[in-house]
């Protein structure tokens, strides 16, 4: 959160950054601070009518101190229009502004009057009612350069992960403080009157977004999300100190994350795009305040919803427009793509978008070459938000039965009928010919099966993913020329009674957000939660778990990956024998990015640290499990695949490309987003991601294991739906995970399907063709009797670990192996 210098009180004779003024060294204004203050060089010869003027400003100014109540209701009201926050430079924490005459006068009343009482800290504990009190020695403010703030009585006000911080000329009053530090008041947080006009503060910062409290032996530092800002507060007091880091252990549990910031609320998950996207196009529809969107690839031209044809009003681009026209603030940020290495047109579409209303504002950033920014959320009015693996782009649509073709373009219009694993693939095209396919539909070049898990939640986890984007914004935004507006948080929305009414009585998901940033990514110090919680998860998984992902590279396959999943499931798996408990792993990966891995090395890389990772996790697990069969009855490793005949008898078959970030613990817990399992989503200094951990309350009766347990009703339904799409099993039949009865059932549906698509499409993925040369000559071949694809069921095939691994690695990766991990 940035927050401009110039508008914090100084003493006469420091500049606006605390810094002593020379009398050649002008303030931002203009204006010296030092004894010549105010004799401007071009009346110099009206000395005598400029000093008459000075006398009779300084009675004035003498008369009323402190700004009146006129004053201040302007200067709200000012607050309250957007161009007048953006001529003004007012952004986002300062509730009170001063103009420069009122600042003069606040100046000179500090630098006459001493405080009669010395200053306090004053922190409300979120598990303790009593308040801890301090006298605080010295109190500065850290942006660029360091700013003293003005001497009188200090407030800090700590509630979990908000607070304030105001500057008082008299002592603070007891009262504001009881309102705001009470957990217990209905009141709730004070409104502007409280904080601005019946106190009169010198000065109000609300803090929306401390990411990190932090303790030495004398001081506290206090950090905040969106800006390289720090308040620090000096202090001898050592009980204050050791009550403040017991305060900000108990309210945050993992330092310096975002992950910490917990909230309960309702929700509801979208599998593929066909449940997703018109969700999201009724939820922009009733937005009233602002949007925002964070994504790594965005289309402006695709459809939302496509039942009956394709309505030209739910189109992303015309939806937008039409809520920009009504006043919604829509903000849109995207990664700037290199251009050489990967086509998403994100030039035109920031262009495009823009040019369609004055409030649709787009930012591009690119400050890595190799890495990106994979973030993709959705926040409406701050107070719901979709999060997930989905991009709004082209060839994410898609159904559960996720067909291959589309003769008469009845589901997939223009270019989202695409498949990048096919040459001539281009969606540069958009620029100018976005509703012509690229593809020929009856050669026929299928298109690329999506599959994808996406979330929406609603309460205030939603405003916590709101800040994550206003940090990124202010990140992205330094240094801009463009006219690019600064994001001003909505703040009663945070504390509505709605929001608290979904705590309270319908809330029953704990939610706790968790990323992967860095500096060049939007934030101040290195974050990696996302893979914390991977961690935690596995480790504390009592039963199974379950995991879709488009990556899974781990450390266990070599010395340039670092991360430890692999390690980590394969030591639950190892406790669990030797415990002699029933415990299963199901993992669902793509076998290979978007591209063919024989021609590209690129894709051929991946491919190859991928396939040493599980390669070498079943290596480890054989020692432990003397034969395929025992490990079978304690991991699995998967991909689906889907097969279609076309009108001319040919049968064809592709991938049904698994993007989804997911992964699920015991029918309780679970974590989506948008990191997949590899260093580049989780260390933090590479692709900036994000993520929810969702713990369920236990309320349904269930089975594991045949025996009657009680699961999270949400998490139930997504497991065992996504089982049943992939399996062709019912519901009934895969609601105990780790039953032998259902264990049996999808290992045997995985060996069926893998046999019928080896002996229809030779050319499809198996352990059976270990090098390229082998697999180039099986592509050429077509494909024999689509007979037997009659007996397939669901789509979930084995995975091929062998596939192409007779191959030496890439070169490519050898140079630069982080690229691709």
């Amino acid at each position: 959160m940035y927050q401009s210098p110039g508008y914090f009180p100084q003493s006469s004779g420091y500049d606006m950054y605390g810094m002593p003024l020379t009398p050649e060294q002008p303030c931002k204004s203009g204006r010296h601070r030092s004894k010549s203050r105010g004799r401007d060089k071009k009346r110099s010869k009206s000395k005598k009518r400029s000093k008459s003027k000075k006398k009779k400003k300084k009675k004035h100014r003498e008369s009323s101190l402190v700004p009146n109540k006129e004053t201040y209701m302007k200067l709200l009201e000012e607050m309250r229009d957007w161009n007048s926050l953006k001529k003004r430079n007012i952004i986002i924490n300062t509730f009170l502004l001063l103009d420069d005459d009122d600042q003069d006068i606040v100046r000179k009343a500090l630098a006459k009057k001493q405080p009669t009482s010395p200053p306090i800290v004053e922190l409300s504990r979120p598990d303790k009612s009593s308040d801890v009190i301090c006298q605080v020695n010295t109190v500065e403010m850290y942006e660029s350069r360091t700013a003293r703030l003005p001497v009188g009585s200090y407030i800090l006000a700590l509630r979990k992960e908000w607070g304030f911080f105001a500057v008082y000329k008299k002592k603070a009053p007891t009262s504001l403080i009881a309102s705001f530090t009470n957990s217990s008041s209905s009141k709730g947080m004070p409104t502007w009157h409280e904080l601005v006009y019946d106190k009169e503060p010198l000065l109000v910062i609300l803090f929306l977004d401390i990411s990190e409290i932090t303790s030495t032996e004398s001081s506290v530092r206090i950090n905040t999300l969106t800006a390289n800002k720090v308040l620090k507060l000096t202090t001898t007091d050592t009980t204050f100190l050791q009550s403040l880091t017991k305060c900000h252990k108990a309210c945050r549990p993992v330092k310096g994350s975002l992950n910490c910031w917990r909230a309960r609320c309702t929700g509801e998950f979208y599998i593929d795009g066909e449940e997703f996207f018109p969700s999201l196009a009724d939820s922009i529809s009733n937005a009233t305040h602002s949007i925002f969107i964070a994504s790594w690839w965005l289309s402006p031209y695709i459809f939302l919803k496509r039942v009956e044809g394709f309505d030209q009003s739910f189109r992303l681009d015309n939806l937008l427009q039409r809520k920009a026209f009504e006043g919604v603030k829509i903000y849109i940020l995207l990664y700037q793509e290199v251009e050489q290495a990967i086509a998403l047109t994100s030039l035109h579409t920031k262009t495009y978008l823009e040019s369609l209303h004055v409030n649709i504002k787009v930012i591009r950033h690119r400050a890595q070459l190799k890495y990106t920014h994979h973030q993709k959320f959705t926040v409406i009015d701050w107070k719901t938000v979709f999060i997930g693996g989905l991009d709004p782009c082209y060839g994410r649509w898609d159904t559960h039965e996720h067909p291959l073709l589309d003769t008469k373009c009845e589901l997939f219009p223009g270019l989202d009928y695409r498949n990048p694993c096919l040459a001539g693939d281009d969606v540069t095209t958009q620029t100018k010919t976005p509703f012509q396919s690229v593809l020929n539909r009856h050669t026929p070049q299928h298109r690329l099966p999506w599959h994808d898990v996406h979330l929406k939640l609603h309460g205030r986890l939603a405003y916590f993913v709101g800040l994550n984007f206003v940090q990124r914004w202010h990140h992205h935004f330094k240094g801009r020329t463009d006219g690019k507006a600064i994001i001003t948080p909505h703040v009663p929305s945070l504390y509505s009674p709605m929001l608290k009414t979904i705590e309270k009585k319908t809330a029953t998901l704990t939610t706790s957000l968790c990323r992967s940033m860095s500096d060049w990514s939007g934030n101040p110090a290195l974050e990696k939660s996302i893979y914390e919680q991977y961690l935690l998860l596995i480790k504390g998984s009592k039963s199974f778990l379950y995991v879709e992902n488009q990556y899974f590279i781990s450390s266990i396959c070599g010395s340039e990956v670092t991360n430890k999943i692999a390690e980590a499931i394969v030591d639950r798996i190892t406790t669990a024998y030797y415990n002699n408990e029933v415990f299963r792993v199901l993992m669902l990966i793509q076998p290979h990015g978007e591209g063919d891995p024989i021609v590209d090395q690129f894709i051929r890389s991946t491919q190859w640290f991928q396939n040493t990772t599980i390669s070498k996790m079943k290596s480890q697990l054989s020692t432990t499990f003397k034969t395929a069969e025992a490990l079978a009855k304690y991991f699995m490793v998967g991909y689906i695949q889907k097969s279609a005949v076309s009108e001319s008898g040919k049968a064809v078959c592709s991938t049904i490309y698994i993007h989804s970030k997911l992964i699920i613990a015991d029918d309780q817990k679970f974590i989506v987003g948008s990191a997949n399992i590899n260093d580049r989503s989780f260390n933090g200094d590479r692709d900036s991601e994000i993520g929810v951990l969702v713990e369920e309350d236990a309320t349904k009766k269930s089975l594991i294991n045949g025996k009657e347990a009680l699961v999270g009703p949400d998490t139930f339904k997504l497991r065992t739906r996504l089982w049943a799409e992939h399996t062709g099993l019912s519901i009934d039949q895969v609601a105990d995970p780790t039953s032998s009865k259902c264990w049996s059932l999808i290992q045997s549906i995985m060996q069926s399907n893998t046999a019928i698509f080896e002996k229809v499409f030779p050319a499809c993925p198996s352990d059976n063709t270990t090098t390229i040369e082998e697999a180039a000559k099986l592509q050429s071949k077509s494909s024999l009797d689509p007979a037997p694809l009659k007996d397939l069921r669901g789509h979930i095939v084995t995975y091929p670990s062998q596939w192409l691994m007779g191959t030496p690695q890439p070169m490519i990766s050898q140079a630069s192996g982080a690229m691709f991990v």
